[in-house]
């Protein structure tokens, strides 16, 4: 019996990454169906340009003020799709587990959580969600871990069984697990 590790496909995002991907993705799930009217300074994440200037030309000392101001616009666009048909479609609730993972509620306001304190198990990238975060050693993992078991005889071997879990699975849950 073996583990090893399954990178995802996905791509590392940083926490403003996630953040803003998760409102653009449902802005844009919006903006394809329909019937729900967006403020303005939400229709700005249709634009590449927003994308660019928010993620990719945003300097370190705006990165405070950029992820309280996306995490802000997360919040809006949560509360503007409850009680419509938007609230069903799968970046409603990725967006809605992004908002549950990343921010909490402290003195009767909703602000981002310290990042020491979000779970490996948080979104990682909203383009995967069953994807986790390990850290291992000095390397950083996004993915699963698979486990396979395998039989021998004289002659030859053969995979009798695997496993794909989410890569915070331990090794000694896989060995209970084929007991």
């Amino acid at each position: 019996m073996d583990s090893l590790m399954i990178s995802s496909s996905c791509k590392k995002l940083s926490r403003l990454e996630i953040i803003y991907s998760c409102v653009s993705r449902l802005i844009k799930e919006i903006e394809k169906n329909g019937g729900i009217e967006l403020p303005e300074h939400l229709r700005a994440y249709l634009e590449e340009e927003h994308h660019n200037d928010t993620i990719y030309r945003c300097k370190d000392k705006d990165i405070e003020t950029k992820l309280n101001n996306v995490t802000a616009d997360a919040i809006e666009l949560y509360y503007i799709c409850l009680g419509r048909e938007i609230e069903g479609s799968e970046e409603f609730k990725v967006l809605r587990r992004m908002i549950g993972e990343q921010t909490q509620i402290k003195d009767k306001k909703i602000e981002l959580k310290p990042s020491k304190e979000i779970s490996p198990q948080s979104l990682q990238n909203p383009t995967d969600p069953d994807a986790t975060y390990l850290k291992k050693g000095k390397k950083d993992y996004v993915g699963y871990v698979a486990n396979i078991a395998e039989s021998f005889n004289d002659e030859s071997s053969i995979i009798t069984q695997y496993d794909l879990k989410q890569n915070i699975y331990s090794d000694q849950s896989f060995s209970n697990d084929f007991i």
